[in-house]
């Protein structure tokens, strides 16, 4: 289990839900909720200079790589 303020783990389990759950997800919905997330673990873990949630996005792309 994750030890962390009740905010990241809500955060963290709307993202689980919604990336596993919708197989058709978004990737904008998909950037939204991890931003949205990693905003969150980062405010907790005293990130500095702190991080603005207007303009904090993060983006998470597989390289598409694939062996067969």
């Amino acid at each position: 289990m994750l030890f962390a303020p009740q905010s990241v783990l809500a955060a963290l389990y709307t993202f689980v839900e919604a990336t596993t759950i919708n197989k058709s997800l978004d990737l904008d919905e998909h950037d939204k909720l991890l931003s949205h997330l990693l905003f969150l673990v980062r405010k907790d873990v005293g990130i500095y200079p702190p991080d603005d949630l207007e303009t904090f996005i993060v983006h998470l792309r597989s390289s598409g790589n694939f062996k067969k």
